[in-house]
């Protein structure tokens, strides 16, 4: 690791602080997570990150986790489905584009 100066302002810091006191972390551990999380959404539009009794994981925002996802692909694709795109669409209340990963297209502001 690397260390960084950061600032922040008061009432930042005082937020941050309070979450990491919550969560039972240190500021920086608190910091670096957040940041990740962040870093990952900048990646892949669409999806979060959600604790759990199991720890953290990977939701898509208006829908289900990545992995209750990935486990309903797996099983259309061993039912042989002809199309599997649409039978994990309709089984996890999904449109196809969710499924397939992309986004819709953005509508141009006018």
């Amino acid at each position: 690791m690397t260390p960084q100066s950061v600032r922040l302002s008061d009432d930042v810091l005082r937020r941050l602080t309070d979450l990491a006191g919550r969560r039972g972390s240190s500021v920086s551990s608190t910091i670096e997570r957040l940041l990740d999380d962040a870093l990952r959404r900048e990646a892949h539009p669409g999806i979060t990150f959600r604790d759990g009794s199991t720890g953290r994981r990977a939701g898509l925002v208006a829908g289900p986790d990545v992995d209750e996802v990935l486990r309903t692909v797996r099983a259309v694709q061993e039912e042989g489905s002809a199309d599997v795109v649409a039978e994990v669409a309709e089984t996890t209340s999904l449109t196809e584009s969710q499924v397939r990963g992309r986004r819709p297209p953005r509508r141009s502001p006018r």
